[in-house]
């Protein structure tokens, strides 16, 4: 893990955490403020992990695909993306934010728990006689 793709994917994980107790507050106690707070945190937290992931691809040469901590990197990305995805069509879906970043917060602990070394991109297991034409 590069410096920049450190910083920014611990900038990441502490707008997801801040901007889930952010909406979790805003649920409870019905504050709308935290509500405003939480999505801009959640926001800024989409822009510092694909920050993250270009520093990653950028380092390694290659798309983040190797390896559980880059799968976990890459899938935690794309969680709370769609969700906004799904928010602007459904805003009633907004609800569900607290959990969705819980969630985005899990994928990237789980590839935090493995190894992030960046290692070269390997040819799929088996499937190499077709892409040759053998």
């Amino acid at each position: 893990m590069t410096t920049v793709e450190g910083i920014a994917l611990w900038s990441a994980i502490a707008a997801y955490a801040l901007g889930f107790a952010a909406l979790s507050a805003s649920a409870i106690f019905r504050r709308e403020g935290l509500g405003r707070a939480g999505t801009a945190l959640g926001v800024a937290g989409i822009v510092a992990h694909a920050a993250a992931l270009v520093a990653r691809w950028i380092g390694s040469g290659h798309a983040p695909v190797m390896g559980s901590y880059e799968n976990s990197l890459a899938g935690a990305f794309f969680l709370p993306v769609i969700f906004v995805a799904a928010v602007w069509r459904y805003p009633a879906a907004r609800r569900a934010a607290p959990l969705v970043l819980a969630a985005t917060l899990l994928l990237i602990g789980n590839g935090l728990m493995g190894e992030a070394e960046t290692r070269a991109l390997e040819p799929p297991k088996g499937g190499g006689a077709y892409v040759r034409g053998e």
